[in-house]
């Protein structure tokens, strides 16, 4: 059995991706220089293809309402957020990012390591939710976030 991984350039949403009929193409090349996270994992059998759920790749539509909506509560635009959100994880808790000084992003939101949050509670979605509604409070607000940058342009 061979696995594929499917790469997706950070800043890129998945609605800007599309898979046909001959997604296994070598059209797209991975850049050194470019930011990627793990959009789906497949398995090839020799029949079928198979997606394969790593503990939770996405959060269910529930979990994604529940993140808005706490958003929205706070005053936020949920909107723009859902827009952040899936330019930086793909609404998938268990993203992650090496930064080139070093550090790491984790989550939902892409929390980094120098907020000190632990790593399990940047991939959990309630408390990484609370901790972005800190943020958004601060003075820098939506500007924590690069993909808020890149989509403003």
């Amino acid at each position: 059995m061979l696995a594929l991984i499917l790469l997706r350039p950070k800043g890129v949403s998945g609605e800007e991706i599309t898979i046909d009929d001959q997604f296994i193409s070598t059209q797209r090349n991975v850049q050194r220089d470019t930011d990627y996270i793990i959009d789906d994992l497949f398995l090839l059998g020799s029949q079928n293809i198979q997606p394969i759920k790593l503990g939770g790749l996405r959060v269910t539509e529930e979990e994604k309402e529940w993140v808005l909506n706490r958003i929205e509560e706070e005053g936020f635009d949920r909107e723009r957020m859902n827009r952040i959100i899936m330019c930086e994880s793909g609404w998938k808790p268990t993203a992650k990012h090496l930064n080139d000084n070093g550090t790491w992003d984790y989550g939902l939101f892409q929390i980094n390591d120098v907020h000190g949050l632990s790593v399990e509670d940047r991939m959990d979605i309630y408390k990484s939710t609370e901790f972005a509604i800190k943020l958004l409070n601060s003075k820098r607000g939506f500007n924590h976030w690069v993909c808020f940058r890149q989509l403003s342009t």
